[in-house]
């Protein structure tokens, strides 16, 4: 993965490791009408992004790097996918997805089932909501307290590739 990191951005450690992030979400979209306001758009979906940990040397700051996103498949799903394509460089496809929630005795369960990649490999997350323990508070934050979003586009046109 660092081959896709540019200088002046290096993989952000911790605990010796470098770190990457799947996120999976359900996006939904407004639209800000003047006078009539945020206007729901329907193009909402799943979608599933993986982001590299990244800290900026330049400065020190911490942010991420999106290394791929997928979204639900559909024509809206195409629309979003071209868009992170051009706005962003960022390598985009779409996808099909299986989410089931669940509750059991300690927490709701969620359950993703997608393909991820351009081969088409099938997995599955299974996450529960639960409270943060103590001693993983650090690594919470490490993960989540990331302020700035790089683009690899950017990266590309501006800078060196490591």
């Amino acid at each position: 993965p660092a081959q896709r990191i540019g200088h002046p951005l290096v993989p952000d450690v911790f605990n010796g490791s470098a770190w990457v992030s799947v996120v999976i979400d359900y996006a939904t979209f407004e639209l800000n009408i003047p006078m009539l306001g945020f206007v729901k758009v329907p193009m909402e979906g799943y979608q599933h992004k993986v982001n590299f940990l990244v800290k900026d040397t330049t400065n020190n700051v911490s942010g991420y790097l999106i290394a791929r996103i997928e979204f639900e498949k559909g024509i809206f799903g195409f629309a979003k996918s071209i868009g992170a394509i051009l706005t962003q460089g960022v390598p985009s496809t779409v996808n099909r997805y299986n989410v089931l929630k669940e509750k059991n005795e300690s927490g709701s369960v969620y359950s993703w089932q997608g393909s991820i990649g351009d081969n088409n490999k099938h997995i599955r997350i299974n996450t529960t909501v639960e409270s943060l323990e103590k001693e993983h508070t650090s690594f919470y934050q490490f993960v989540t307290d990331r302020p700035f979003k790089y683009a690899i586009g950017d990266i590309y046109r501006n800078s060196q590739i490591l």
